[in-house]
Protein backbone atom coordinates (compact mmCIF):
# COMPACT_ATOMS: atom_id res chain seq x y z
CA UNK A 1 0.00 0.00 0.00
CA UNK A 2 1.45 3.21 -0.88
CA UNK A 3 1.41 6.12 1.45
CA UNK A 4 -1.06 8.72 1.24
CA UNK A 5 -1.05 12.03 0.65
CA UNK A 6 -2.38 14.88 2.94
CA UNK A 7 -3.52 17.97 2.58
CA UNK A 8 -4.64 20.77 5.24
CA UNK A 9 -5.81 23.86 4.31
CA UNK A 10 -6.25 26.92 7.33
CA UNK A 11 -9.63 29.75 6.66
CA UNK A 12 -9.00 32.35 9.16
CA UNK A 13 -12.86 33.47 10.81
CA UNK A 14 -13.36 36.05 12.96
CA UNK A 15 -16.75 36.28 15.27
CA UNK A 16 -18.83 36.91 17.80
CA UNK A 17 -19.71 34.60 20.68
CA UNK A 18 -21.87 34.18 23.92
CA UNK A 19 -20.12 32.98 27.15
CA UNK A 20 -21.88 31.21 30.03
CA UNK A 21 -22.28 34.50 32.08
CA UNK A 22 -24.38 36.18 29.12
CA UNK A 23 -21.87 38.31 28.04
CA UNK A 24 -20.27 38.93 24.28
CA UNK A 25 -16.78 38.86 23.33
CA UNK A 26 -15.16 38.50 19.93
CA UNK A 27 -13.06 35.18 18.75
CA UNK A 28 -10.81 34.31 16.19
CA UNK A 29 -11.63 31.18 14.82
CA UNK A 30 -9.17 29.18 12.27
CA UNK A 31 -10.60 26.35 10.32
CA UNK A 32 -8.61 23.51 9.32
CA UNK A 33 -9.54 20.66 6.44
CA UNK A 34 -7.76 17.88 6.59
CA UNK A 35 -8.21 15.15 3.57
CA UNK A 36 -6.14 12.07 3.18
CA UNK A 37 -6.34 10.29 -0.27
CA UNK A 38 -4.20 7.49 -1.59
CA UNK A 39 -1.93 8.08 -4.53
CA UNK A 40 -3.38 4.61 -6.52
CA UNK A 41 -6.83 6.32 -6.09
CA UNK A 42 -8.43 6.29 -9.34
CA UNK A 43 -11.35 8.62 -10.40
CA UNK A 44 -12.75 6.11 -13.24
CA UNK A 45 -13.77 3.21 -10.35
CA UNK A 46 -16.21 5.28 -8.79
CA UNK A 47 -19.98 5.16 -9.43
CA UNK A 48 -20.93 8.34 -11.42
CA UNK A 49 -24.24 10.39 -12.58
CA UNK A 50 -25.31 9.88 -15.96
CA UNK A 51 -24.47 12.94 -17.71
CA UNK A 52 -27.21 12.93 -19.68
CA UNK A 53 -30.52 15.10 -18.58
CA UNK A 54 -33.76 12.52 -18.44
CA UNK A 55 -35.99 13.79 -21.30
CA UNK A 56 -39.41 14.86 -20.35
CA UNK A 57 -42.50 13.08 -21.60
CA UNK A 58 -44.04 16.22 -23.50
CA UNK A 59 -47.17 15.83 -25.45
CA UNK A 60 -47.01 17.02 -29.30
CA UNK A 61 -48.33 20.06 -30.57
CA UNK A 62 -52.17 19.33 -32.28
CA UNK A 63 -51.24 21.81 -35.40
CA UNK A 64 -48.14 19.04 -36.05
CA UNK A 65 -50.34 16.24 -35.51
CA UNK A 66 -52.82 17.42 -37.81
CA UNK A 67 -50.28 18.19 -41.05
CA UNK A 68 -47.77 15.43 -40.86
CA UNK A 69 -48.85 12.49 -43.03
CA UNK A 70 -47.49 10.20 -40.19
CA UNK A 71 -49.11 10.77 -37.14
CA UNK A 72 -46.31 11.77 -34.23
CA UNK A 73 -46.46 9.98 -30.92
CA UNK A 74 -48.39 11.58 -28.05
CA UNK A 75 -44.82 10.32 -26.09
CA UNK A 76 -41.54 10.49 -26.99
CA UNK A 77 -41.42 6.65 -27.49
CA UNK A 78 -37.36 6.29 -27.14
CA UNK A 79 -37.49 8.13 -23.40
CA UNK A 80 -40.32 5.90 -22.36
CA UNK A 81 -38.90 2.56 -23.26
CA UNK A 82 -35.39 4.63 -21.71
CA UNK A 83 -37.45 5.02 -17.92
CA UNK A 84 -37.23 1.86 -16.69
CA UNK A 85 -33.09 1.72 -16.90
CA UNK A 86 -33.58 4.60 -14.33
CA UNK A 87 -36.73 3.81 -12.00
CA UNK A 88 -36.61 1.70 -9.01
CA UNK A 89 -39.87 -0.01 -9.48
CA UNK A 90 -41.21 0.26 -13.38
CA UNK A 91 -39.00 -2.66 -13.37
CA UNK A 92 -40.53 -4.82 -11.36
CA UNK A 93 -44.04 -4.03 -12.55
CA UNK A 94 -43.62 -4.65 -15.70
CA UNK A 95 -41.71 -7.84 -14.88
CA UNK A 96 -44.84 -9.21 -13.00
CA UNK A 97 -47.07 -8.39 -16.11
CA UNK A 98 -44.79 -10.08 -18.49
CA UNK A 99 -44.41 -12.99 -16.04
CA UNK A 100 -47.92 -13.75 -15.21
CA UNK A 101 -49.50 -13.05 -18.30
CA UNK A 102 -47.12 -14.39 -20.67
CA UNK A 103 -44.99 -17.34 -19.08
CA UNK A 104 -46.84 -20.30 -18.31
CA UNK A 105 -46.98 -21.36 -21.41
CA UNK A 106 -49.94 -22.34 -24.00
CA UNK A 107 -51.89 -25.35 -25.91
CA UNK A 108 -54.18 -26.25 -28.70
CA UNK A 109 -57.60 -26.53 -26.93
CA UNK A 110 -60.28 -28.69 -29.24
CA UNK A 111 -63.03 -26.89 -30.34
CA UNK A 112 -66.23 -27.29 -28.47
CA UNK A 113 -68.51 -30.14 -30.53
CA UNK A 114 -71.70 -31.95 -30.18
CA UNK A 115 -71.29 -35.42 -28.81
CA UNK A 116 -71.99 -36.88 -31.81
CA UNK A 117 -69.52 -34.46 -33.68
CA UNK A 118 -66.81 -36.14 -31.81
CA UNK A 119 -66.87 -39.12 -32.76
CA UNK A 120 -67.53 -38.20 -36.55
CA UNK A 121 -64.50 -36.04 -36.50
CA UNK A 122 -62.02 -37.23 -34.33
CA UNK A 123 -59.39 -38.32 -36.98
CA UNK A 124 -59.34 -35.24 -38.32
CA UNK A 125 -58.82 -33.17 -34.66
CA UNK A 126 -56.12 -35.37 -33.72
CA UNK A 127 -54.15 -34.95 -37.52
CA UNK A 128 -54.74 -30.80 -37.22
CA UNK A 129 -53.58 -31.12 -33.86
CA UNK A 130 -50.05 -32.93 -34.76
CA UNK A 131 -49.80 -29.93 -37.65
CA UNK A 132 -50.17 -27.44 -35.69
CA UNK A 133 -47.73 -28.52 -32.85
CA UNK A 134 -44.62 -28.99 -35.88
CA UNK A 135 -45.65 -25.29 -37.16
CA UNK A 136 -45.31 -23.43 -34.32
CA UNK A 137 -42.01 -25.14 -33.79
CA UNK A 138 -40.73 -23.06 -36.39
CA UNK A 139 -43.54 -20.36 -36.35
CA UNK A 140 -40.75 -17.87 -35.19
CA UNK A 141 -37.55 -18.96 -36.68
CA UNK A 142 -35.02 -16.73 -34.79
CA UNK A 143 -36.91 -16.89 -30.99
CA UNK A 144 -39.33 -18.66 -28.99
CA UNK A 145 -42.91 -18.06 -29.42
CA UNK A 146 -42.99 -17.15 -25.75
CA UNK A 147 -40.09 -14.93 -26.04
CA UNK A 148 -41.87 -13.02 -28.49
CA UNK A 149 -45.22 -12.86 -26.62
CA UNK A 150 -42.53 -11.29 -23.74
CA UNK A 151 -41.13 -8.66 -26.10
CA UNK A 152 -44.30 -7.37 -26.85
CA UNK A 153 -45.48 -7.58 -23.40
CA UNK A 154 -42.90 -5.66 -22.29
CA UNK A 155 -43.15 -3.25 -24.97
CA UNK A 156 -46.97 -2.49 -24.62
CA UNK A 157 -46.46 -2.29 -21.02
CA UNK A 158 -43.72 0.48 -21.36
CA UNK A 159 -45.48 2.44 -24.45
CA UNK A 160 -48.94 1.55 -24.68
CA UNK A 161 -48.23 -0.06 -27.88
CA UNK A 162 -46.98 -3.47 -29.02
CA UNK A 163 -46.78 -4.94 -33.04
CA UNK A 164 -46.51 -8.28 -34.26
CA UNK A 165 -45.48 -9.17 -37.54
CA UNK A 166 -47.62 -11.76 -40.03
CA UNK A 167 -45.65 -12.78 -42.41
CA UNK A 168 -47.58 -15.01 -45.31
CA UNK A 169 -46.69 -16.93 -48.45
CA UNK A 170 -47.21 -14.39 -51.25
CA UNK A 171 -48.99 -17.28 -53.83
CA UNK A 172 -50.80 -19.61 -50.99
CA UNK A 173 -51.64 -17.10 -48.41
CA UNK A 174 -49.98 -19.56 -45.93
CA UNK A 175 -48.71 -18.22 -42.85
CA UNK A 176 -45.40 -18.75 -42.35
CA UNK A 177 -44.09 -16.52 -39.82
CA UNK A 178 -44.88 -14.25 -36.55
CA UNK A 179 -42.13 -11.48 -35.35
CA UNK A 180 -41.70 -9.10 -33.09
CA UNK A 181 -41.38 -5.63 -33.81
CA UNK A 182 -39.69 -3.01 -31.38
CA UNK A 183 -42.70 -0.30 -30.43
CA UNK A 184 -40.37 2.92 -30.11
CA UNK A 185 -39.32 2.74 -33.65
CA UNK A 186 -42.91 2.25 -35.07
CA UNK A 187 -45.46 5.18 -36.24
CA UNK A 188 -48.74 5.20 -37.65
CA UNK A 189 -50.00 6.69 -40.87
CA UNK A 190 -53.60 8.11 -41.54
CA UNK A 191 -56.59 6.45 -42.35
CA UNK A 192 -57.23 5.59 -45.88
CA UNK A 193 -59.99 7.85 -47.06
CA UNK A 194 -61.71 4.86 -49.23
CA UNK A 195 -63.36 1.92 -47.95
CA UNK A 196 -61.68 -1.63 -49.06
CA UNK A 197 -63.53 -4.68 -48.77
CA UNK A 198 -61.72 -7.88 -46.90
CA UNK A 199 -62.61 -10.91 -45.87
CA UNK A 200 -63.00 -12.24 -42.19
CA UNK A 201 -63.23 -15.66 -41.34
CA UNK A 202 -65.40 -17.97 -39.22
CA UNK A 203 -66.58 -21.20 -38.31
CA UNK A 204 -70.38 -22.33 -39.09
CA UNK A 205 -71.23 -25.07 -36.57
CA UNK A 206 -74.40 -25.70 -38.59
CA UNK A 207 -72.72 -26.66 -41.19
CA UNK A 208 -70.17 -29.24 -40.41
CA UNK A 209 -67.99 -26.64 -38.91
CA UNK A 210 -66.55 -25.59 -42.48
CA UNK A 211 -64.38 -22.46 -42.63
CA UNK A 212 -65.97 -19.89 -44.33
CA UNK A 213 -65.53 -16.02 -45.22
CA UNK A 214 -67.67 -12.77 -44.83
CA UNK A 215 -67.07 -9.38 -46.47
CA UNK A 216 -66.44 -6.01 -44.75
CA UNK A 217 -65.08 -2.95 -45.70
CA UNK A 218 -62.61 -0.76 -43.87
CA UNK A 219 -60.56 1.82 -43.99
CA UNK A 220 -57.17 0.49 -43.10
CA UNK A 221 -53.85 2.28 -42.13
CA UNK A 222 -50.52 1.88 -42.91
CA UNK A 223 -47.42 1.87 -40.45
CA UNK A 224 -44.06 2.79 -41.35
CA UNK A 225 -40.87 1.88 -39.14
CA UNK A 226 -38.23 4.53 -38.60
CA UNK A 227 -34.17 4.66 -38.31
CA UNK A 228 -32.25 5.92 -35.51
CA UNK A 229 -32.84 9.36 -37.42
CA UNK A 230 -36.50 9.58 -37.86
CA UNK A 231 -36.39 8.07 -41.79
CA UNK A 232 -38.63 5.87 -43.02
CA UNK A 233 -37.06 2.52 -43.43
CA UNK A 234 -39.72 -0.25 -44.47
CA UNK A 235 -43.73 0.08 -44.50
CA UNK A 236 -46.09 -2.41 -42.96
CA UNK A 237 -49.55 -2.90 -44.11
CA UNK A 238 -52.29 -3.41 -41.37
CA UNK A 239 -53.11 -7.40 -41.01
CA UNK A 240 -56.12 -8.17 -42.65
CA UNK A 241 -55.32 -5.61 -45.78
CA UNK A 242 -56.21 -7.72 -48.88
CA UNK A 243 -53.78 -5.15 -51.56
CA UNK A 244 -50.57 -5.95 -51.86
CA UNK A 245 -48.26 -2.69 -51.00
CA UNK A 246 -44.09 -2.07 -51.90
CA UNK A 247 -42.79 -2.42 -48.78
CA UNK A 248 -40.34 0.57 -49.54
CA UNK A 249 -42.80 3.53 -50.98
CA UNK A 250 -45.68 2.39 -48.42
CA UNK A 251 -47.82 2.09 -52.29
CA UNK A 252 -50.45 -0.12 -53.32
CA UNK A 253 -48.53 -2.05 -55.53
CA UNK A 254 -50.03 -3.73 -59.54
CA UNK A 255 -50.30 -7.54 -59.05
CA UNK A 256 -47.63 -8.40 -61.93
CA UNK A 257 -45.23 -6.56 -59.95
CA UNK A 258 -45.63 -8.46 -56.53
CA UNK A 259 -42.59 -10.49 -55.88
CA UNK A 260 -41.07 -11.92 -52.34
CA UNK A 261 -38.28 -9.32 -51.34
CA UNK A 262 -40.70 -5.96 -52.25
CA UNK A 263 -44.10 -6.65 -50.66
CA UNK A 264 -44.95 -5.49 -47.29
CA UNK A 265 -45.97 -7.17 -44.85
CA UNK A 266 -48.64 -7.24 -41.97
CA UNK A 267 -48.80 -5.94 -38.80
CA UNK A 268 -50.97 -6.05 -35.75
CA UNK A 269 -51.11 -3.13 -33.30
CA UNK A 270 -51.78 -3.94 -29.78
CA UNK A 271 -52.45 -0.92 -27.81
CA UNK A 272 -53.48 0.30 -24.57
CA UNK A 273 -56.52 2.67 -25.87
CA UNK A 274 -56.77 6.07 -25.65
CA UNK A 275 -59.66 8.27 -26.65
CA UNK A 276 -57.34 11.23 -27.73
CA UNK A 277 -54.55 9.38 -29.80
CA UNK A 278 -54.61 6.43 -32.40
CA UNK A 279 -51.23 5.27 -30.84
CA UNK A 280 -52.16 3.65 -27.13
CA UNK A 281 -51.09 5.28 -23.47
CA UNK A 282 -49.18 3.26 -21.02
CA UNK A 283 -50.59 2.85 -17.43
CA UNK A 284 -48.09 4.42 -15.48
CA UNK A 285 -47.97 7.55 -17.30
CA UNK A 286 -50.38 9.23 -14.94
CA UNK A 287 -47.31 8.64 -12.17
CA UNK A 288 -44.71 10.00 -14.24
CA UNK A 289 -43.65 12.54 -11.50
CA UNK A 290 -43.82 9.73 -8.71
CA UNK A 291 -41.31 7.67 -10.88
CA UNK A 292 -39.41 10.70 -11.39
CA UNK A 293 -39.31 12.07 -8.04
CA UNK A 294 -38.29 7.95 -6.41
CA UNK A 295 -35.13 9.16 -8.66
CA UNK A 296 -34.12 12.21 -7.39
CA UNK A 297 -34.88 11.48 -3.80
CA UNK A 298 -32.33 8.36 -4.19
CA UNK A 299 -29.84 10.59 -6.58
CA UNK A 300 -29.48 12.95 -3.34
CA UNK A 301 -29.21 10.02 -0.84
CA UNK A 302 -26.19 8.95 -3.62
CA UNK A 303 -24.54 12.08 -3.77
CA UNK A 304 -25.00 12.85 0.11
CA UNK A 305 -22.78 9.44 0.88
CA UNK A 306 -20.33 9.68 -2.83
CA UNK A 307 -19.84 13.73 -1.87
CA UNK A 308 -16.64 14.03 -0.56
CA UNK A 309 -17.15 17.20 0.91
CA UNK A 310 -18.82 16.27 3.92
CA UNK A 311 -16.45 15.47 6.95
CA UNK A 312 -16.75 12.66 8.54
CA UNK A 313 -15.68 14.17 12.39
CA UNK A 314 -15.54 18.34 13.69
CA UNK A 315 -12.81 18.64 16.02
CA UNK A 316 -13.22 21.68 17.86
CA UNK A 317 -10.54 23.61 19.97
CA UNK A 318 -11.48 26.51 22.26
CA UNK A 319 -8.39 28.65 23.91
CA UNK A 320 -6.09 27.12 21.66
CA UNK A 321 -4.74 25.25 18.48
CA UNK A 322 -3.46 21.84 17.53
CA UNK A 323 0.20 21.12 17.05
CA UNK A 324 1.64 19.82 14.07
CA UNK A 325 2.16 17.15 15.62
CA UNK A 326 -1.61 16.25 16.80
CA UNK A 327 -2.50 16.91 13.29
CA UNK A 328 -0.15 14.38 12.30
CA UNK A 329 -1.31 12.29 14.75
CA UNK A 330 -5.02 12.58 13.66
CA UNK A 331 -4.18 11.77 9.63
CA UNK A 332 -2.60 8.51 10.87
CA UNK A 333 -5.63 7.89 12.69
CA UNK A 334 -7.99 8.56 9.60
CA UNK A 335 -5.06 6.40 7.28
CA UNK A 336 -5.02 3.50 9.54
CA UNK A 337 -9.00 3.35 10.38
CA UNK A 338 -10.70 4.55 7.32
CA UNK A 339 -10.67 2.45 4.27
CA UNK A 340 -10.02 4.69 1.76
CA UNK A 341 -13.45 6.15 1.36
CA UNK A 342 -13.49 10.14 0.27
CA UNK A 343 -16.22 10.80 2.00
CA UNK A 344 -14.36 9.71 5.25
CA UNK A 345 -10.94 10.52 4.88
CA UNK A 346 -11.54 14.33 5.98
CA UNK A 347 -11.87 16.36 9.11
CA UNK A 348 -12.39 19.90 10.10
CA UNK A 349 -10.60 21.41 13.07
CA UNK A 350 -12.22 24.58 14.38
CA UNK A 351 -9.55 26.60 16.78
CA UNK A 352 -11.14 29.12 18.87
CA UNK A 353 -8.94 31.61 21.05
CA UNK A 354 -9.89 35.22 22.17
CA UNK A 355 -9.27 38.54 20.12
CA UNK A 356 -6.29 39.98 21.45
CA UNK A 357 -5.84 37.55 23.96
CA UNK A 358 -8.87 39.25 26.36
CA UNK A 359 -10.44 37.18 29.29
CA UNK A 360 -13.45 37.49 30.06
CA UNK A 361 -15.36 36.59 32.96
CA UNK A 362 -16.42 32.36 33.42
CA UNK A 363 -14.17 31.95 30.41
CA UNK A 364 -12.02 28.50 30.62
CA UNK A 365 -8.01 29.80 30.58
CA UNK A 366 -6.88 26.34 29.64
CA UNK A 367 -7.86 24.73 26.07
CA UNK A 368 -10.64 22.30 25.50
CA UNK A 369 -10.54 19.93 22.86
CA UNK A 370 -13.85 18.13 21.87
CA UNK A 371 -14.90 15.45 18.89
CA UNK A 372 -17.91 15.39 16.93
CA UNK A 373 -18.52 12.49 14.72
CA UNK A 374 -20.94 13.00 11.67
CA UNK A 375 -20.03 9.60 10.21
CA UNK A 376 -22.78 7.20 12.73
CA UNK A 377 -25.44 10.21 11.54
CA UNK A 378 -24.87 9.76 7.72
CA UNK A 379 -25.16 5.96 7.91
CA UNK A 380 -28.37 6.11 10.03
CA UNK A 381 -30.42 8.39 7.62
CA UNK A 382 -32.29 7.86 4.94
CA UNK A 383 -33.76 11.13 3.53
CA UNK A 384 -37.20 10.95 1.71
CA UNK A 385 -37.81 7.07 2.45
CA UNK A 386 -41.78 7.47 2.96
CA UNK A 387 -41.65 9.86 0.00
CA UNK A 388 -40.33 6.68 -2.35
CA UNK A 389 -42.18 3.89 -0.43
CA UNK A 390 -45.23 6.07 -1.23
CA UNK A 391 -44.29 6.71 -5.11
CA UNK A 392 -43.47 3.40 -5.26
CA UNK A 393 -46.82 2.17 -3.87
CA UNK A 394 -48.71 5.10 -6.07
CA UNK A 395 -46.93 3.06 -9.02
CA UNK A 396 -47.85 -0.42 -8.78
CA UNK A 397 -51.55 1.04 -8.46
CA UNK A 398 -51.74 1.89 -11.91
CA UNK A 399 -51.44 -1.86 -13.11
CA UNK A 400 -53.46 -3.00 -9.52
CA UNK A 401 -50.44 -5.52 -8.72
CA UNK A 402 -50.32 -6.98 -4.94
CA UNK A 403 -46.98 -5.86 -3.62
CA UNK A 404 -45.66 -9.55 -3.03
CA UNK A 405 -45.98 -9.70 -6.87
CA UNK A 406 -43.23 -6.63 -6.93
CA UNK A 407 -41.36 -8.17 -4.01
CA UNK A 408 -42.54 -6.39 -0.98
CA UNK A 409 -43.99 -9.50 1.11
CA UNK A 410 -43.30 -8.18 4.27
CA UNK A 411 -46.48 -8.22 5.87
CA UNK A 412 -47.99 -11.71 3.92
CA UNK A 413 -49.16 -14.96 5.16
CA UNK A 414 -49.94 -17.76 3.19
CA UNK A 415 -53.53 -16.87 3.91
CA UNK A 416 -52.93 -13.46 2.13
CA UNK A 417 -50.50 -14.43 -0.46
CA UNK A 418 -52.92 -16.88 -2.23
CA UNK A 419 -55.68 -14.55 -2.27
CA UNK A 420 -54.05 -11.80 -3.44
CA UNK A 421 -52.56 -13.47 -6.61
CA UNK A 422 -56.10 -15.22 -6.95
CA UNK A 423 -57.41 -12.02 -7.18
CA UNK A 424 -54.54 -9.93 -9.24
CA UNK A 425 -54.67 -13.50 -12.13
CA UNK A 426 -58.75 -12.55 -11.92
CA UNK A 427 -58.83 -9.35 -12.28
CA UNK A 428 -55.58 -8.27 -14.09
CA UNK A 429 -53.79 -10.95 -16.15
CA UNK A 430 -56.64 -12.89 -17.23
CA UNK A 431 -58.63 -10.33 -19.40
CA UNK A 432 -54.60 -9.90 -20.58
CA UNK A 433 -54.80 -13.33 -21.68
CA UNK A 434 -58.02 -13.38 -23.68
CA UNK A 435 -57.17 -10.82 -25.54
CA UNK A 436 -53.91 -12.12 -26.73
CA UNK A 437 -55.67 -15.47 -26.99
CA UNK A 438 -58.48 -13.84 -29.17
CA UNK A 439 -55.64 -12.05 -31.94
CA UNK A 440 -53.64 -15.20 -32.01
CA UNK A 441 -57.10 -17.42 -32.55
CA UNK A 442 -57.97 -14.95 -35.31
CA UNK A 443 -54.56 -15.68 -37.50
CA UNK A 444 -54.86 -18.83 -36.96
CA UNK A 445 -58.47 -19.31 -38.50
CA UNK A 446 -57.64 -17.13 -41.69
CA UNK A 447 -55.26 -19.62 -41.60
CA UNK A 448 -57.36 -22.52 -41.67
CA UNK A 449 -57.50 -24.07 -38.29
CA UNK A 450 -60.81 -25.44 -37.77
CA UNK A 451 -61.08 -27.67 -35.11
CA UNK A 452 -58.09 -26.33 -32.62
CA UNK A 453 -58.30 -23.20 -30.29
CA UNK A 454 -55.46 -21.14 -28.85
CA UNK A 455 -55.61 -21.36 -25.05
CA UNK A 456 -52.66 -19.34 -22.86
CA UNK A 457 -52.09 -21.45 -19.72
CA UNK A 458 -52.94 -20.02 -16.35
CA UNK A 459 -50.82 -20.46 -13.32
CA UNK A 460 -52.47 -23.12 -10.91
CA UNK A 461 -54.11 -21.03 -7.81
CA UNK A 462 -56.33 -23.71 -7.05
CA UNK A 463 -55.41 -25.93 -3.86
CA UNK A 464 -54.96 -29.32 -5.66
CA UNK A 465 -56.75 -31.09 -2.41
CA UNK A 466 -59.72 -28.87 -2.75
CA UNK A 467 -60.48 -29.68 -6.39
CA UNK A 468 -59.82 -33.42 -5.93
CA UNK A 469 -62.13 -33.14 -3.59
CA UNK A 470 -64.87 -31.40 -5.51
CA UNK A 471 -64.21 -34.25 -8.86
CA UNK A 472 -65.05 -36.55 -5.70
CA UNK A 473 -67.87 -35.25 -4.43
CA UNK A 474 -69.38 -34.07 -8.41
CA UNK A 475 -68.39 -37.96 -9.69
CA UNK A 476 -70.43 -39.44 -6.89
CA UNK A 477 -73.56 -37.30 -7.87
CA UNK A 478 -72.76 -37.98 -11.61
CA UNK A 479 -71.82 -34.64 -12.54
CA UNK A 480 -68.38 -35.66 -13.34
CA UNK A 481 -67.69 -37.71 -15.69
CA UNK A 482 -63.95 -39.11 -17.29
CA UNK A 483 -64.63 -36.39 -20.49
CA UNK A 484 -64.80 -33.35 -18.26
CA UNK A 485 -62.35 -34.73 -15.71
CA UNK A 486 -60.03 -35.07 -18.47
CA UNK A 487 -59.98 -31.59 -18.80
CA UNK A 488 -59.68 -30.25 -15.48
CA UNK A 489 -56.56 -32.77 -15.82
CA UNK A 490 -55.29 -31.33 -18.54
CA UNK A 491 -55.29 -27.40 -17.07
CA UNK A 492 -53.75 -28.81 -14.18
CA UNK A 493 -50.84 -30.55 -15.77
CA UNK A 494 -50.99 -28.31 -18.64
CA UNK A 495 -50.78 -30.14 -21.87
CA UNK A 496 -52.98 -32.87 -23.38
CA UNK A 497 -53.20 -36.50 -21.36
CA UNK A 498 -54.14 -38.56 -24.67
CA UNK A 499 -57.12 -40.25 -25.64
CA UNK A 500 -59.35 -42.06 -22.92
CA UNK A 501 -58.55 -45.75 -22.20
CA UNK A 502 -60.24 -48.01 -25.11
CA UNK A 503 -63.87 -49.41 -24.00
CA UNK A 504 -64.59 -46.39 -21.02
CA UNK A 505 -67.27 -44.15 -21.64
CA UNK A 506 -66.71 -40.61 -22.03
CA UNK A 507 -69.93 -39.14 -21.12
CA UNK A 508 -70.65 -41.97 -18.40
CA UNK A 509 -69.47 -41.12 -14.61
CA UNK A 510 -66.68 -43.85 -13.89
CA UNK A 511 -68.09 -44.84 -10.74
CA UNK A 512 -71.24 -46.25 -12.86
CA UNK A 513 -68.79 -48.02 -15.04
CA UNK A 514 -66.66 -49.51 -12.94
CA UNK A 515 -69.66 -51.00 -10.59
CA UNK A 516 -71.02 -52.80 -14.32
CA UNK A 517 -68.09 -54.25 -14.49
CA UNK A 518 -67.67 -55.89 -11.04
CA UNK A 519 -71.67 -57.19 -11.53
CA UNK A 520 -70.33 -58.58 -15.05
CA UNK A 521 -67.53 -60.30 -12.89
CA UNK A 522 -68.93 -61.92 -9.98
CA UNK A 523 -68.78 -65.85 -10.06
CA UNK A 524 -71.62 -68.04 -9.81
CA UNK A 525 -72.00 -71.16 -8.38
CA UNK A 526 -68.98 -73.12 -7.95
CA UNK A 527 -67.29 -71.61 -10.80
CA UNK A 528 -64.21 -70.06 -10.16
CA UNK A 529 -64.08 -67.93 -13.57
CA UNK A 530 -66.01 -65.10 -13.93
CA UNK A 531 -69.40 -64.90 -15.70
CA UNK A 532 -70.22 -61.99 -18.05
CA UNK A 533 -73.56 -60.77 -17.46
CA UNK A 534 -73.52 -58.22 -19.75
CA UNK A 535 -73.66 -58.37 -23.57
CA UNK A 536 -72.18 -54.38 -24.40
CA UNK A 537 -69.03 -54.68 -26.19
CA UNK A 538 -67.15 -51.96 -23.82
CA UNK A 539 -67.88 -54.27 -20.83
CA UNK A 540 -66.73 -57.51 -22.55
CA UNK A 541 -63.33 -55.78 -23.82
CA UNK A 542 -63.11 -54.39 -20.37
CA UNK A 543 -62.85 -57.55 -18.57
CA UNK A 544 -60.74 -59.19 -21.06
CA UNK A 545 -58.27 -56.31 -20.55
CA UNK A 546 -58.04 -57.37 -16.50
CA UNK A 547 -57.96 -61.09 -17.20
CA UNK A 548 -55.18 -60.63 -19.43
CA UNK A 549 -53.11 -58.14 -16.80
CA UNK A 550 -53.77 -60.79 -14.35
CA UNK A 551 -52.33 -63.49 -16.10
Amino acid sequence: MSKPEMSLTTVPVSGMIRHSDGTMGSKKFQVKVIEVKRKEEDPSNQIKSPNEKTSNIQPVDREEYLIKEIIPTPYDMTSMVMLEETSNVLRECIDAMVTNIECFGWMFRPRPLKDEDSVKYRQAVETEFMVLQGAFDILCPEIPFMEVRKRIRRDLELTGNAYMEVVRNIDTFELLELNHVPSHRIRLMKLDKEFTPYEISYIDSEDSYKLKTRTRRKRFRRFVQLDSFSNPVVYFSEYGDPRPRDKITGKIMDASEITIGNRATEIIHFKLYSPRTPYGIPRWVGRWVSIQGSRRAEEINFFTLSNNHVPSMFVMVENGELTEASVARLTEVIESQVAGDPNYSKAVILEAEAAENEVFPGQMKGAKVSVKELGKTQQKEQMFKEYDDNNQLKVSRSWRLPPILIGRADDYTRATAQASIAFADQQVFHPERSTIDNEINRILRDAGVTWHLFKTHTPNITDNEVLIKAMEASEKSGGMTPRRADVLMQDIFEGSLGPLPKGIDPDIPFTIQFAQAQNAMIPTGGQTEPVERSDSDWVKEYVSTILRNAE
